[in-house]
C-alpha cells in the first residue's frame, strides 16, 4: 500500500514523492506502535493499512482486507506509472 502510493507520488508530484512517502511510513508507524498506547480511537488507528491485517500467528486470516489493501496498492501504482508516462523525463 506504501510502495503504491509512493509509486502514484512519484508519477504524479516528484517533487514531494520523498517526503509524502516516508510522512505516511512514520505515520503508519506512529500510529501502529503508540496509537493504542495514546488510547487514540479506532477511527484514527484504522487510518493505518497495518490496523486491517491480521496479527499473525494466531489471528483469523480473511481474504477482504487484504484483497481491498492489493486493489488499492495496484490503481495507486497504475496511476504512478500513467503519470510518469505522461512526464518528460528525458
Amino acid at each position: 500500500m506504501l510502495a503504491g502510493l509512493t509509486v502514484a507520488m512519484f508519477g504524479l508530484l516528484p517533487r514531494a514523492a520523498t517526503a509524502v512517502a516516508w510522512g505516511m511510513f512514520a505515520a503508519c508507524a506512529f500510529l501502529s506502535f503508540l496509537g493504542p498506547l495514546l488510547q487514540l480511537d479506532d477511527w484514527v488507528l484504522d487510518l493505518s493499512p497495518y490496523a486491517h491485517i491480521p496479527d499473525l500467528p494466531g489471528g483469523d486470516v480473511t481474504a477482504g482486507p487484504l484483497v481491498t489493501l492489493l486493489g488499492i496498492a495496484a490503481a495507486l501504482t497504475v496511476l504512478g506509472l500513467a503519470g510518469f508516462r505522461r512526464r518528460d523525463v528525458g
